[in-house]
């Protein structure tokens, strides 16, 4: 139902702007009661009824407009500032009531503030107004959070409650004597127990990584502390074999050891060696990555990538500990991380990053297309021996020196 104004309070208003008329124009200018104007608009029906949380700024146009507070943020204020200096009178109605306004004359013009009691339901305000206008939503109960950290591994019981991933978990709403509301909330950091496995085949005894020593065959599990806090469990298959009487080397990352040889037994020497490093720019371990190409989008076998660094990077050359994939898509500026799945992916045009990172800190980036276009402007054809015989590098592919496919 639409508001009703009685004449003789318009009459009344239109006495008060000749007093206030005067000492207006005797300031400098008229200026608004909100230094910061709206840049959203209140909802314009009751299902897109604009909701308040905290104090919140809307513009309000001529006819019906809706702010909905929920049982939490009340009591509440409304305060409502219309964009001239002596603008047409508003009304704000709740559950089909009309609210009584306090109105004020503040920097040259008249603002009304509406009160808004507790409900048991939320309160759905309707203001109408006859001109566009700013109003400031104001709840009167505000809220504060208080936070609690915890770092765990695995899992974590904390007030009861057990816990198995990160995450950020609402624990309780305090009501203070101030009648505003504290949030407990608990940001939780759960780290993992790592796992690796080795295997060894020796006559003596092994020394595990927490410097136990084991003497007989067998699986054993040997423990130590992670980077993360948390346990590392190194799988030992272990093979002591006493026939066994032979070199064994023992390579190290450079600035750990130094290369020598230490008599174990008769006939039994340990060597210590240290690392290669080989740069994968070095060797084709793209061989068979790229499957087929289509002008937006290329079929990757990252997986088949993967397979191909672990597999060389062995017998003395510094080992692969961890490779990461991204893609920064076509248009885009940035990368974003890429999953990797055991089949081949197609992968929309842009291009693809690797970083390989090695035992010994070393650290490898490279990057390459992923549409058909870049790929055959961008891959030049290689040279190699194989077996004997010259093989052609191009797109993943071999090709003999008269362009057979192999």
């Amino acid at each position: 139902m639409r508001p009703i104004f009685c004449t003789h309070m318009r009459n009344a208003r239109v006495h008060m702007r000749l007093g206030w008329f005067t000492l207006c124009f005797m300031l400098l200018g008229v200026s608004s009661s909100f230094s910061l104007r709206a840049q959203e608009r209140a909802g314009a029906t009751t299902a897109t009824a604009t909701p308040i949380i905290d104090t919140t700024t809307l513009l309000v146009q001529s006819g019906a407009n809706y702010v909905r507070f929920e049982p939490n943020r009340l009591p509440a204020t409304i305060v409502y500032m219309p964009d001239t200096a002596f603008g047409p009178t508003p009304v704000a109605l709740l559950l089909g009531d009309t609210l009584v306004a306090s109105m004020r004359f503040e920097d040259c013009q008249m603002v009304w503030y509406w009160s808004v009691g507790e409900e048991e339901n939320a309160a759905l305000v309707e203001l109408y107004a006859h001109e566009s206008a700013t109003i400031q939503a104001r709840p009167t109960i505000q809220y504060v959070e208080s936070w609690s950290t915890i770092t765990g591994c695995d899992s974590i019981i904390y007030q009861g409650v057990k816990y198995t991933e990160s995450g950020i978990y609402p624990l309780d709403t305090v009501i203070l004597e101030s009648r505003d509301r504290r949030i407990d909330l608990l940001d939780l950091h759960i780290n993992y127990t790592q796992y690796e496995e080795v295997y060894a085949t020796q006559y003596f005894p092994y020394t595990g990584p927490s410097g136990k020593k084991y003497t007989e065959t067998g699986d054993y599990n040997d423990t130590t502390m992670a980077l993360n806090g948390c346990n590392k469990i190194t799988t030992i298959h272990l093979v002591i074999d006493p026939s066994a009487a032979e070199a064994d080397t023992v390579f190290f990352c450079t600035g750990f050891n130094t290369k020598h040889e230490e008599f174990i037994a008769e006939g039994y020497v340990r060597r210590y060696e240290p690392y290669t490093f080989q740069s994968p720019s070095e060797w084709d371990y793209m061989e068979g990555v790229i499957v087929s190409g289509e002008p937006e989008r290329t079929l990757v076998d990252m997986r088949r990538a993967e397979t191909n660094l672990r597999e060389h990077y062995v017998n003395g050359l510094t080992p692969v500990e961890f490779i990461a994939w991204s893609v920064c898509y076509e248009g885009a500026t940035t990368y974003v991380p890429l999953t990797v799945t055991n089949e081949p992916q197609w992968v929309d045009a842009g291009y693809i990053a690797i970083q390989v990172q090695f035992r010994c800190g070393e650290v490898y980036n490279t990057q390459f297309p992923t549409d058909i276009d870049q790929l055959s402007i961008e891959a030049a054809p290689i040279k190699r021996l194989e077996k004997g015989r010259v093989v052609i590098l191009r797109g993943g592919e071999k090709y003999t020196i008269l362009g057979t496919k192999l």
